[in-house]
Formats: C-alpha cells, sequence, structure tokens
C-alpha cells in the first residue's frame, strides 16, 4: 500500500533522531510509476509516506525510496535499477507538491496549499525536469487541447541538452503508428515539442531530457494528456523523422560556431532557394573543417540527397552560407557537421526543411570539401558538366596564392586572378570507358608550401531526358 513499510519508516526516523534532526511522517497521495497525467486519485492505489525533516530553521523533504532507486517504464521488465538521486533529498516545497500531495495540507508548506483538483491538474512533472533546471514558458497543465490536431510545449532550458518526446495512445480509438507524430527543435535557449494527432481522441506526449543529445537513453521529464476534437488533414497525415532534435547542438559551442541570429530551425520553403547561415571561427583563428549531409524523409526512410545542398560560401571572417534546392515537395534533414583539424566530424546543426513546392533550379551542386574555407563559389553552381564543353569558373577568395581545376585526371587550367575573383574557361573534354568524368578544383593558400588541397568537386556526364524536361518547365 505505501512506499516504505512502516518498519522503514521508524528505521529512517531513529537514523534521523540520532543525526539530532526532527523528523514527520507524512502520508498521502503521490504521481509514482504508473501513474497518467489527469488521472483522478482516490482509494488506495497510489498512496505513499514520505517525510519532512527540520533543518536550519526549515522543514523540507525527503524521499528516501524515491531518490534511491528507479523504476522503469511500464512495457519494460519493470526491474528495478538503482541509483541516487538528490532531487528527493531535501527538496523544495513548491518542487515536492508535483509529484507528492499529503492528507493534511498543511504539509504542503505552501502559503496558498492546493485542493486535489489543482494537483490533479498540475503537469506530471519528474525529478529530471528539476534536475535539468528546467522551466515551462508558460503556465502548463496536464490536460492540453490540441488545436485542430497539433499541440505545442514550450520549455525553458539553461543550456544545450538532449531532448526527445514520443506520442502514445491514452484510448482504444487510436490504433496507429505514433512514432514519426513529434517534432523537437531548440530555437535560443528554448525547447518546443510538437505534436500532431492522427485523428481525434487522446493520447498522452512523454517529454525526456538528457546530458548527452545524441544518446538513444535519455530520463522522463514531464507528461501530458493531449485531448484533440479535430485534427485538420495537414496535420492528420504529417510524418516527422523520429528521434531527431533540431537546432543546435552541444558541439555548436565546442567548435565555436553560432547562428547570426537566432532562428526556427524549421524552414518552410516555397519554390524558391533555401539559405542557411552560420557564424564560424575566421580562417585564422581555428582550423574547423565544415561539411554536410541533406536526407530526403520517404516511407519512413532518409534517402541520400547531399549534392542539393552546398556550402557556397564560407569567407575569411567565418560567415558560411549553404544553399539548399529542394527537388520535390516533402521534408528534408539538413544537418551541419565541424571538426577541429583531423577530429572525427560531429553534428553542430541540424534544420529540417519543410518544402511545399520544389525549387525551379534544383539540380544537383558540386560537393565542397571540407577545406572550402576563405572561398566563395560564383559559378557553376550546377554540379554535373556536360562533356566536351567550356565551362566558365568564378571563385572569390582573398587568401588564395593560387588555384587549379583538373580534369579527370588529365589536364590542369589555372584560374587567373583579379583582385579577389579567379576567373578561367575550362575544358570538360570526352567521357571516360564508364560514361563519367571528373572535374576538381584545387587551391593552394601558403606562398612558402606546395601544398595543394581539393575544394570542389564535379562530375562530368551527358544530359539525360530528365535533364532537357527539367529545362524545358524552367521557362514554361
Amino acid at each position: 500500500m505505501f512506499a516504505f513499510s512502516d518498519h522503514s519508516l521508524v528505521l529512517v526516523v531513529v537514523i534521523y533522531s540520532y543525526a539530532g534532526l526532527h523528523c514527520e511522517i507524512i502520508e498521502g497521495y503521490s504521481k509514482g510509476a504508473g501513474y497518467q497525467p489527469g488521472s483522478h486519485l482516490r482509494g488506495a492505489k497510489f498512496r505513499n509516506q514520505w517525510t519532512a525533516v527540520w533543518v536550519e530553521g526549515s522543514w523540507r523533504f525527503i524521499n528516501c525510496n524515491w531518490g534511491a532507486r528507479h523504476v522503469k517504464r511500464p512495457g519494460d521488465d519493470r526491474s528495478m535499477t538503482y541509483h541516487v538521486d538528490e532531487f528527493y533529498f531535501l527538496t523544495d516545497p513548491d518542487e515536492h507538491i508535483y509529484q507528492h500531495f499529503p492528507d493534511d495540507p498543511r504539509w504542503q508548506l505552501l502559503r496558498r496549499p492546493l485542493t486535489m483538483e489543482d494537483f490533479v491538474r498540475l503537469p506530471l512533472v519528474k525529478s529530471p525536469f528539476f534536475n535539468h533546471h528546467l522551466e515551462f514558458v508558460a503556465a502548463t497543465q496536464s490536460v492540453v487541447r490540441a488545436v485542430d490536431g497539433h499541440v505545442d510545449v514550450r520549455v525553458i532550458t539553461p543550456s544545450l541538452l538532449g531532448f526527445a518526446a514520443k506520442l502514445r495512445p491514452a484510448s482504444d480509438d487510436i490504433h496507429v503508428n505514433l512514432d514519426d507524430r513529434c517534432l523537437v527543435r531548440s530555437i535560443g535557449n528554448m525547447v518546443v515539442v510538437s505534436a500532431a494527432l492522427p485523428k481525434p481522441g487522446r493520447c498522452y506526449l512523454d517529454v525526456y531530457v538528457g546530458d548527452d543529445w545524441s544518446s538513444s537513453s535519455m530520463d522522463s521529464a514531464c507528461s501530458f494528456r493531449v485531448h484533440g476534437r479535430s485534427v485538420a488533414p495537414s496535420v492528420a497525415t504529417v510524418s516527422y523523422p523520429p528521434g531527431i532534435c533540431f537546432g543546435a547542438t552541444p558541439d555548436s559551442a565546442r567548435c565555436g560556431i553560432s547562428e547570426e541570429t537566432r532562428h526556427d530551425p524549421v524552414v518552410v520553403v516555397d519554390g524558391r532557394q533555401l539559405s542557411l547561415r552560420l557564424k564560424t571561427p575566421s580562417r585564422g583563428d581555428s582550423d574547423v573543417r565544415l561539411t554536410h549531409t541533406m536526407r530526403f524523409w520517404k516511407h519512413g526512410t532518409l534517402v541520400d540527397c547531399d549534392r542539393y545542398a552546398l556550402l557556397q560560401k564560407r569567407d575569411s571572417a567565418g560567415a558560411a552560407k549553404w544553399i539548399v534546392r529542394c527537388p520535390k515537395p516533402g521534408f528534408y534533414v539538413v544537418s551541419i557537421t565541424a571538426s577541429l583539424g583531423d577530429e572525427a566530424a560531429c553534428c553542430v546543426y541540424r534544420y529540417l526543411v519543410d518544402c511545399r513546392r520544389p525549387c525551379p533550379e534544383a539540380r544537383p551542386m558540386p560537393r565542397a570539401t571540407t577545406r572550402w574555407n576563405g572561398c566563395r563559389l560564383v559559378e557553376p553552381l550546377d554540379g554535373e558538366l556536360a562533356p566536351r564543353s567550356k565551362v566558365r569558373f568564378r571563385i572569390e577568395s582573398s587568401g588564395a596564392v593560387e588555384l587549379l581545376a583538373n580534369v579527370s585526371g588529365g589536364s590542369w587550367t589555372s584560374l587567373e586572378r583579379s583582385g579577389d575573383v579567379w576567373e578561367a574557361l575550362v575544358e570538360t573534354g570526352s567521357l571516360g570507358d564508364d560514361g563519367r568524368g571528373r572535374l576538381q578544383i584545387y587551391g593552394r593558400f601558403d606562398a612558402a608550401s606546395d601544398k595543394y588541397v581539393p575544394l570542389l568537386d564535379y562530375v562530368i556526364r551527358e544530359p539525360s531526358l530528365t535533364d532537357e524536361v527539367r529545362t524545358m518547365l524552367k521557362y514554361m
């Protein structure tokens, strides 16, 4: 019936007395393992006991049982894993009340005690929420109403942490997979958790937090019951890439990368090219190397489409600009990765691009290598070049000593410098036996060294019928 047996509590009281601490045993209800947000508390279920200790002139709460064990989520094997959770030792009353409701309201230790109805309306908040010093942006209750099937929960976080969310059915009227119904993103010091109901009904929304943003194991921070009377068609059919927190990651600060202005990492585009901008260390400050991945979310799978994004510019002052051209409607995950010198690359920022209409100029672009720094590509932006043609190259770079174009490992062409602009007309030549060729741009940035580093990579191939149709549609 109770979390502690009477004998265990007597033992605790005796231990406190030997320490010279006055202790009181308190009985009441608690939102323990198995409790669901918004559920009423009555009868013997969820009855509990805890203690209050007089310490340095005030009463503080201690729940030794909860502070010394961790119960896994329902659905797991329910085995206990033991660890110390210091939240339950000398807990402040205004935080203790989220999980404990004493029979005697005086033992809430609040100026304005809550009623049982008030206690049930409080969101189901657990110790990791307080241990990570999280706060709700606005007053939040245990039961939230979804507008047209959509609901947002906003949390303030003092530092970059890992967050995840899961939607699960609360009634028998929802029998579909809910794994792709949640979207988590960070905007500055705010984390926004969004959930989309597939149909009218009730669901539970669980929010998880952890110190390691890349870990698949996080602690439950808070939970809500979501009610939706109606669901808009666009919300009912939405499918988000699951298990991804969009926005800056903790590694961004370690690599010295930041946003030029704080903005939402979920970006909507409608038939246009998208520009993404970040601030990186200047070329002389540190050897931070950038690259990216771009994935199209299709039928539960992330499909590679890296070459529809390009790091077009990374100037000597550290301003970096990617251009993104989405070839079809849907969701795209654009991940920016960075490495310090030869270290392994780590993700520093993630965008979710919501493409409503494709970009008319959507064609594969060249690949910029991790050594593309202090440069801006003016032309060509198309990454696939026709054979037996002359292509004009223009690159802006104030720090380059020499820029060269190499065609399929054969002929070399020097780009001529005029101010900070390097330019040349390069012949693409014939294709190899495999029907493809390759054009690479190399650069030398140290006048005292003969070291050339690869910068850009193009593909040479015959235009296909798809290319010709795309060109026709562009001008229709």
